[in-house]
């Protein structure tokens, strides 16, 4: 008899629920196949703990109908790994609720193995992460976090939030920390100045961006005080200013001894000044973009070459270079020459282990469209990048948008098109 659906592995059953989770745009596709196969179910209930979610005005029922469920299978409680609070501005009211909060602190006090916590909109801040939180349902949730093995924290959309670095210190074990669109400046901001400034030793990974006054007054704030003396991976975040440049050298300083990652992606339109860029000699791995556009760029890639020659080598080179369409005279030759040629030397001289990324602007490919692709491909490795094409691609096949082509010295992947959001032209 042949096999039918009721006779897959577990293993094959888990492959395609979390097939079907992060490929269909529908929240309740996961619903839907747990009403026609209910041998998924196991399945399907372990992938939606993995995260979960909770925000407005359904967060007090939400949370109670997980803890019904841990309490009857305390086991699934370990299988939860992140979890995400989301409440806007007009969602305050839940979360002040003694109901909601006294079920988040067990859900917290449950969910021993979560590793990473993200709170987002400005409702957290109103109430959460205000030092003021005197009402009693707040402070046993601050002290849940405090008791909490989060690794990872992940803060968005706070406005006007203060003592942001004395909350940030509730949290014993954190190793990651991403702060994302922080809005607005209040007197205290980044910590009760009547106190030492909290340490954080332990945190080894930041990602801010360089974007609101207040974001660039967290760095310039973070650059001048020792309060992460041991950043490991550093990132600048989406839409990072233009004048980016003067705090990232204090930063560059600052961890001299300790920086192995920079993450200079998102900061693209970045205003260099001086021929070079120092970095730490104990930095291994470096991510850049370099666009291949008109004359404006011209200092911008010569100076990224430039610094990459200064360093005596990295582990990993990540770049992606993007270009306005596919066309094959998107530089002129002789600015190709004078940035490009000096960057394409600099990652075969430089990158132990190069991962590539190409990716057209504005414009998805057609069919009809196929011999602009080919042209333009032959363009970018032939006469573009003649030596990272030789010494990293040597052996890969012809590409076509959307191929990732990998060998023991680097990867190559080639986009279908990129975010137009975030390639505006360099401002004046």
């Amino acid at each position: 008899m042949a096999a039918g659906i009721a006779d897959l592995p577990p293993e094959i059953i888990s492959i395609i629920v979390k097939a079907l989770k992060y490929s269909s745009p529908k929240e309740d596709s996961l619903s839907s196949l747990a009403l026609a196969w209910r041998d998924a179910w196991h399945e399907i209930r372990l992938l939606r703990l993995k995260t979960i979610q909770i925000s407005g005005i359904q967060a007090h029922s939400k949370i109670n109908g997980l803890l019904c469920l841990l309490t009857t299978y305390p086991e699934l409680s370990e299988r939860i790994k992140d979890i995400v609070l989301f409440f806007g501005s007009s969602q305050v009211q839940p979360l002040r609720s003694p109901g909601t909060c006294h079920d988040l602190v067990e859900l917290l006090s449950m969910a021993k193995n979560a590793r990473y916590l993200s709170l987002d909109g400005s409702g957290i801040s109103q109430v959460l992460l205000a030092m003021d939180a005197s009402s009693p349902q707040i402070h046993h949730v601050r002290v849940a976090f405090q008791n909490s093995s989060f690794k990872s924290l992940r803060i968005r959309y706070t406005h006007a939030a203060t003592g942001l670095l004395d909350f940030i210190a509730l949290f014993p074990n954190m190793k990651e920390l991403d702060l994302e669109s922080t809005a607005n400046v209040s007197p205290s901001f980044f910590a009760n100045r009547e106190h030492s400034l909290p340490q954080f030793d332990r945190l080894l990974s930041l990602t801010v961006p360089y974007t609101s006054p207040a974001e660039r007054q967290l760095l310039d704030f973070i650059a001048q005080e020792s309060v992460f003396p041991n950043i490991q991976n550093f990132t600048f975040g989406r839409y990072s200013n233009r004048d980016v440049f003067p705090v990232l050298k204090q930063l560059l300083s600052s961890w001299s001894t300790s920086l192995v990652m920079l993450d200079m992606f998102y900061s693209f339109q970045m205003k260099v000044k001086g021929p070079f860029l120092k970095l730490p000699s104990t930095l291994s791995i470096i991510k850049l973009r370099i666009p291949l556009r008109s004359s404006e760029w011209l200092a911008y890639n010569e100076f990224w070459a430039e610094t990459l020659k200064q360093h005596t080598s990295f582990a990993e080179i990540h770049v992606q270079v993007t270009y306005p369409k596919f066309i094959v005279d998107a530089i002129e030759g002789a600015n190709m020459d004078r940035s490009i040629a000096p960057f394409d030397r600099a990652l075969v001289e430089r990158a132990e282990y190069l991962d590539w990324e190409d990716a057209p602007l504005r414009i998805r490919p057609r069919p009809r469209d196929a011999p602009k692709i080919a042209a333009t491909y032959q363009w970018l490795f032939e006469t573009v990048f003649p030596l990272t094409s030789e010494r990293f691609f040597a052996g890969m096949p012809v590409p076509m948008p959307g191929d990732v082509h990998t060998n023991t010295i680097a990867t190559r992947r080639h986009m279908i098109a990129c975010d137009v959001l975030l390639f505006g032209g360099l401002e004046e």
